[in-house]
């Protein structure tokens, strides 16, 4: 009779236990295996092995948040200032704001159609509004917080100085998280609740309690909390988790990583210093026991002097010839920095890193030597992917507040714009002008995009749009520039030399076998 398969110690632990609830309650001992047997069935459940100690809480993420938020940001903003993170950031801003995101009004016109003039009046008092609050540098730092401290407060106040300048008047600041007072929590006298600086009344956020810090220079020490409406203010943030409210740095993954490559870097430099320090060892006969006392070789004075009078060289001059004690041996100390791992640990940091950043390998580190041009133009259209979401969330979280903001100023100071402007319900209809790129390959992507066209699956102004342009403004452009070549007596029909597809494919792999 063949025995059966032996049993486990854990699998008599539970069986035991089972058996121990039976005797008092069997409906316990029959829920307790199930849940067992659930939990077991997944390998990821495992308790024993290498993994054994891996044991992690699942708390709410407020609770965490709440708990390492602090440490995060100030670990955030430290590598954001003296890591390479600091020209990442850069490159993302460069990309997602560039030259900035800019309003496309639509005002209908009373008599039909669009209202062009209006427009591009509305247009002006928006880029004059703009350049007076510095919006392209607040779009930049609202981007820059989102990533280092996990996001900002944006709040308007009434400016009756923009009025006089004939701006709309409303006046717009940022204020970084630390000035929500998430120590706030409790029952407000009016029976609304507050939790980490946000009022509620019942589930609807209906305001912000941040501090007021005292101007320098005042005899004031001491802050005060300030109540915010939202009207009047906008949390910018993104949620990583349902029900989340307390903003976390984007960098939270990542931080470790870089910070543990840059301290291996630092040693690296510092090691890399050492070896480049020409050192050289003189080994002394083995029957040279060294002077009494103090160990010092024969011959040589406690003083640094020869038994000669001569000084013995501390420093090796170029083209100097020294003399050294008969039977003694030169050693050249040379370490090897850096070590053979370094390119391998450097590379695969980075790979986190920029995996963690939402960029290639190749924009974060500026490392193309092993990318083929096809792996490194789909890594481009992937990252811009990423940086096409970060726009959206700019223009839903902070240029639609923005523009909001605005059209009530428009409203406070009548006279700025046409009445009719505002005949329809809400805001002033508008479109953002997002930034583009150029075309990865011109002459491919140009010829791509011509056949869409003939297709209809793309508009001009889409064209447009995916390089950052507006393509009325093109259209006007093109018109003058037609109009001031015919004056000169040149005709606008300019025929250029072109390469097909085909022909400058095999040009590129030609060159590519060359290098090769």
């Amino acid at each position: 009779m063949n025995a059966g398969p032996a049993r486990r110690p854990r699998d008599i632990v539970g069986s035991g236990i089972a058996s121990l609830l039976g005797l008092f309650s069997p409906r316990a001992a029959l829920s307790y295996l199930h849940g067992r047997a659930a939990l077991l069935s997944y390998a990821a459940a495992r308790r024993d092995g290498p993994n054994k100690r891996w044991l992690p809480r699942d708390i709410d993420i407020d609770s965490m948040n709440r708990r390492d938020r602090e440490l995060v940001q100030a670990r955030a903003r430290d590598v954001a200032r003296n890591t390479s993170i600091a020209g990442a950031i850069d490159k993302i801003v460069a990309n997602v704001i560039h030259t900035g995101i800019k309003p496309q009004v639509n005002v209908p016109h009373p008599d039909g159609g669009r209202d062009c003039e209006t427009c591009k009046a509305t247009e002006r008092l928006y880029a004059r509004w703009g350049r007076a609050l510095s919006l392209w540098e607040k779009q930049q730092l609202v981007l820059r917080h989102l990533w280092i401290d996990g996001g900002c407060i944006v709040h308007r106040y009434i400016d009756r100085n923009f009025a006089r300048k004939g701006l709309p008047p409303v006046g717009i600041e940022l204020l970084d998280l630390g000035r929500l007072n998430l120590s706030l929590f409790g029952t407000l006298p009016s029976g609304n609740t507050v939790a980490d600086g946000i009022e509620y009344a019942g589930y609807t956020p209906v305001a912000l309690h941040v501090t007021r810090r005292p101007l320098p220079g005042t005899m004031n020490i001491s802050e005060e909390d300030v109540r915010l409406p939202l009207e009047d203010c906008k949390l910018i943030m993104t949620r990583k988790s349902i029900g989340q409210s307390v903003p976390i740095s984007w960098l939270a993954s990542i931080i470790m990583t870089v910070h543990n490559l840059d301290e291996y870097l630092t040693s690296e430099e510092i090691a890399a210093r050492v070896a480049a320090a020409f050192c050289v060892a003189v080994e002394l006969p083995g029957g040279d026991m060294g002077q009494p006392l103090n160990g010092i070789p024969s011959g040589i004075s406690g003083s640094g002097m020869g038994t000669d009078g001569k000084a013995i060289p501390r420093f090796i001059e170029a083209g100097r010839i020294d003399v050294i004690p008969n039977g003694a041996k030169v050693n050249i100390i040379d370490p090897k920095r850096p070590g053979t791992t370094f390119e391998p640990y450097l590379r695969a940091s980075n790979r986190r890193i920029s995996c963690g950043l939402g960029m290639s390998y190749e924009a974060f580190s500026n490392d193309y030597t092993g990318a083929s041009y096809s792996s490194a133009r789909s890594a481009a259209l992937e990252e811009r992917r990423m940086y096409r979401m970060q726009q959206a969330l700019l223009v839903d979280q902070f240029m639609e507040t923005i523009w909001g903001w605005f059209c009530d100023g428009l409203r406070l100071a009548p006279g700025l714009v046409p009445p009719h402007v505002f005949d329809g319900a809400g805001d002033i209809p508008v479109r953002w002008q997002l930034p583009g790129w150029s075309w990865v390959d011109p002459a491919r992507d140009a010829s791509a995009s011509e056949k869409n066209l003939q297709l209809g699956l793309v508009s001009r102004s889409d064209l447009c749009a995916e390089q950052g342009r507006d393509f009325e403004e093109v259209l006007e452009q093109r018109i003058e520039e037609d109009k001031k070549m015919r004056e000169a007596g040149i005709s606008p029909d300019i025929v250029t030399d072109t390469i097909s597809v085909n022909d400058q494919e095999d040009e590129e792999n030609a060159q590519s076998e060359e290098k090769e």
